[in-house]
């Protein structure tokens, strides 16, 4: 499995993983920066204090007993005698073991590798900052080479991981350059929902589309297919149905349609079985011929609500530009992408064609031996005639075996012929989403990480999830959280013990002199009797 997180500068690409062994100890990934060119050279990987590193997880690091926090001073050699050691927790550039030519240098990083080797994730972000890195030309390893990818670690864990870094290259030239703030988290959790942006129910959240985008106030709740026929031509193929679903009867479908920023597709990996008595639509096909033309009823067509043999006063408007129906006539891809489009439609009212049955409209027939993916808009209106749009939804009918036929996975099928493809919750997650989210946050309890999430304060926790009130600011002095203290002192320039640095008085002032107002020289300034107070008078 591999997620990039991409940032286009020079010829860097991003950050990949992939998970390289499951044991008791959990799951064990590699993590690669990437570039587009082979010869450059990762020379850096760094943190200062507005370019912070962060490396978290939600549970904990595996540490092996034995091994080491830099991947070079790992000797191979001992892995037979400690098989846990291969799935040590590690940093490097390059070199996955002391096989490698790399030898990596650090500065700045003790308490943070300290942690990391104590299980624990860690957050660079001081001023001085920390980096691990290696003299330029000088390690073959650390060159991206013909794969793009320059090992940066390892990280063995239960958990979820998430990665903050920055890097720094140079290219074959010498050029130096630099990427900041470049992100992955894995592995990445399944969050089921609707992931279709012109929905109802739209969860920017979701990354696992669960069938469950609505439309027009909800009435319109996606798409559906049956299975109508299996290899009916016996060759292989297998006819469908293409199916609007409906919460309600009471709308009428008016329009399918596709435009340059809402395309109207139909394609696959499989020819569409064209028959060379069909015809582009449902109803121009009359099922008087089946008897002697029996494939003629498998042929592949659009409607809207007519099956062959119904009146369906069907209209139709495309633009010229567009081949969608002579690509499609010849067993290749419906697509409708340009500025003006196309659609097909009916006259609202004029018939009952766009009406539900049992909840759904019939949208079309496809017959294939392959896997076929419909992108599908719609206009409809309801009671009221009020009209609304259903645009982007999708729909993709499985091979044979393919799908998910177990009613305990998250995407099961009915219409699935097997359970190769089924999607069950990941730990601490129903198919909905998140058992426990008490805010609502789209982060589970389990996986909140409390700590200050203002990004204003001085103690901001770039890892915290849920903010746990332990936001401070800056004091006067500079002080994260300070009370001023650390620049008081006395501001008094007359005084014994001032201060020049003092920003606030403290009341710590002293002034040594007489103190007693009927000496001669009583100075009422003075707060401290230093003994010279003269009193002139007889003394014998």
């Amino acid at each position: 499995t591999a997620l990039m997180s991409s940032m286009a500068l020079a010829n860097f690409v991003g950050m990949e993983y992939e998970a390289v062994a499951e044991t008791a100890n959990g799951t064990t990934y590699r993590v690669y920066a990437t570039f587009d060119n082979p010869t450059d050279e990762l020379v850096a990987v760094y943190a200062l204090e507005t370019a912070p590193m962060v490396v978290g997880v939600s549970t904990s690091f595996y540490q092996d007993a034995v091994g080491a926090v830099l991947a070079q001073t790992i000797n191979p050699a001992f892995f037979g005698a400690f098989p846990s050691l291969q799935y040590d927790s590690w940093f490097t550039i390059g070199s996955e073991d002391s096989n490698g030519t790399s030898d990596v240098q650090q500065v700045g990083m003790d308490e943070y590798f300290a942690a990391f080797e104590n299980g624990g994730g860690f957050t660079v972000d001081t001023f001085i900052g920390g980096s691990w890195f290696l003299l330029p030309n000088q390690s073959p390893d650390a060159e991206a080479g013909a794969d793009g990818r320059v090992l940066i670690g390892q990280f063995t864990t239960d958990g979820v991981v998430n990665l903050t870094m920055n890097f720094q290259w140079d290219d074959e030239a010498t050029n130096t350059f630099q990427a900041a703030g470049v992100s992955i988290m894995f592995p990445e959790v399944p969050v089921p929902g609707c992931t279709n942006p012109n929905a109802d129910n739209y969860n920017d959240l979701a990354n696992e589309d669960d069938g469950s985008c609505t439309f027009g106030g909800g009435l319109s709740t996606g798409l559906s297919y049956d299975v109508v026929s299996s290899d009916p031509l016996g060759t292989g193929e297998t006819t469908y149905r293409i199916y609007a679903n409906f919460s309600s009867n009471d709308v009428e479908v008016t329009a399918m349609y596709g435009t340059d920023t809402e395309p109207w597709i139909l394609d696959g990996d499989a020819p569409f079985y064209q028959d060379a008595l069909g015809g582009d639509f449902g109803g121009s096909i009359n099922p008087l011929f089946f008897a002697s033309f029996p494939t003629l009823e498998y042929d592949t067509w659009w409607t809207i609500g007519a099956q062959p043999g119904d009146a369906d006063g069907l209209n139709s408007a495309f633009d010229p530009a567009l081949t969608s129906f002579a690509d499609w006539n010849s067993g290749g891809d419906f697509v409708v992408n340009t500025f003006i489009g196309g659609s097909i439609f009916v006259v609202p009212g004029a018939n009952g064609q766009g009406n539900p049955i049992n909840g759904r409209v019939l949208l079309g027939q496809v017959t294939t031996s392959g896997t076929t993916n419909a992108t599908i808009n719609l206009q409809f209106r309801d009671a009221n005639q009020d009209s609304f749009y259903a645009s982007g939804m999708t729909l993709t009918f499985p091979v044979a075996g393919a799908g998910c036929n177990d009613p305990t996975a998250c995407n099961y099928d009915e219409n699935a012929e097997g359970d190769a493809d089924c999607i069950f919750p990941a730990e601490f997650y129903d198919c909905e989403g998140c058992i426990n989210d008490t805010d609502g946050d789209g982060v589970c309890d389990e996986l909140e990480v409390l700590g200050c999430t203002d990004n204003a304060a001085c103690n901001f926790d770039i890892n915290a999830t849920e903010d746990d009130g332990s936001c401070q600011s800056l004091d006067a002095c500079g002080v994260c959280g300070g009370d001023n203290s650390s620049c008081s002192g006395c501001t008094n320039p007359a005084a014994d013990n001032y201060d020049e640095t003092a920003l606030f008085d403290d009341g710590s002032c002293i002034i040594s002199g007489c103190t007693n107002p009927a000496a001669d020289n009583y100075d009422p300034a003075a707060n401290s009797d230093d003994g010279s107070c003269i009193i002139s008078g007889c003394t014998n």
